[in-house]
């Protein structure tokens, strides 16, 4: 393979093979011209030379050196460091001329840094940290006041014309978005927060203060414990079978049908000469009031009158009495 030296390097035949064509070297020690290059539309057709060689570059990173200018950097080329224009709206630093109030500094097409106008919102004007313009269609609006406001309900927002936007925390009233909170206020930790004000927000919290386990089942509605009346428990078929001196109620507790002795529940002993008869502690119809002869042969004055037995009118149709 055919080597040359370029520089102090030696470089394989190969690997230059595309600068044929491309660079011309002068026998009697003339300069090395750079490629003409059209693939780029913001290509500034001229080489870089460096003691009277074009900088050589296997890539672009290799032109880093290469002071281009303002609005132009180098890329490599073929081999060889050119300088190109920067894409026309870049920034740049140096613009021909002092720039207006609402002007920025650009590159345009050619290469060069002019005066452009400057985004809509651009701050212009300023007087102080609390009072500025922003431009407009590169025009500089009239002054406003600065808006300081943080969205935060538990903040006074102020602008200070020396240090800007300032905020103090406060105790006012806010909303903290819970509708199950009343009184919303400030805190000392800058916080809105309310007192609860709702019964419930789940059906989960009826359960838990459900104490009356036979009224139906605690459900949450529009924040209030309701009772489910289609669930509360029926214990009306128990009653059949309850004796004279029994009654079945629900056990709040439990929500099961529980069945007892209920003392003084009114009670009939069968018996017509008694009334007010009434169920004592242990289950028994006790007779209150006796209202007649009950017993016409057995020598006792049950309803206290002057008659006993068979001389009482109690006792005129009695099997006993009848002759």
């Amino acid at each position: 393979m055919n080597t040359f030296a370029l520089r102090g390097r030696r470089f394989a035949f190969a690997a230059v093979a595309p600068l044929i064509g491309l660079l011309s070297f002068s026998c009697a020690g003339g300069t090395t011209e750079a490629p003409a290059y059209t693939g780029d539309p913001y290509v500034v057709p001229s080489a870089v030379n460096q003691g009277g060689d074009v900088a050589q570059c296997r890539n672009t990173s290799e032109c880093s050196g290469v002071d281009a200018g303002t609005c132009k950097h180098a890329r490599c080329v073929e081999g060889a460091c050119v300088v190109m224009n920067d894409q026309p709206g870049a920034i740049c630093d140096e613009p021909n001329g002092e720039l207006g109030e609402c002007q920025a500094a650009r590159c345009d097409s050619a290469g060069a840094c002019v005066a452009s106008t400057a985004l809509d919102g651009a701050v212009c004007g300023e007087l102080d940290t609390c009072t500025r313009s922003v431009c407009t269609g590169g025009v500089c609006g009239t002054p406003v006041t600065r808006d300081c406001d943080d969205g935060d309900p538990c903040t006074t927002d102020s602008c200070n014309p020396t240090t800007g936007c300032e905020w103090t925390a406060n105790t006012s009233a806010c909303d903290d978005g819970d509708p199950c909170t009343s009184g919303d206020a400030c805190n000392a930790a800058g916080l809105c927060q309310g007192a609860p004000s709702c019964e419930c927000k789940t059906d989960g919290d009826c359960i838990s203060k459900d104490k009356n386990k036979c009224d139906g089942t605690s459900k949450c509605v529009e924040n209030k414990c309701v009772n489910d009346a289609a669930t509360a428990v029926d214990c009306s078929s128990l009653v059949k079978d309850l004796e004279m001196c029994e009654s079945v109620e629900c056990n709040v507790a439990t929500g099961t049908c529980e069945v007892s002795l209920e003392e003084y529940k009114l009670c009939d002993d069968g018996n017509a000469c008694t009334t007010g008869e009434y169920c004592n502690a242990a289950g028994a119809c006790i007779v209150k009031t006796v209202v007649c002869e009950s017993n016409c042969e057995d020598d006792t004055n049950e309803d206290g009158d002057a008659d006993t037995d068979c001389d009482d009118i109690d006792c005129e149709n009695d099997s006993a009495c009848v002759e």
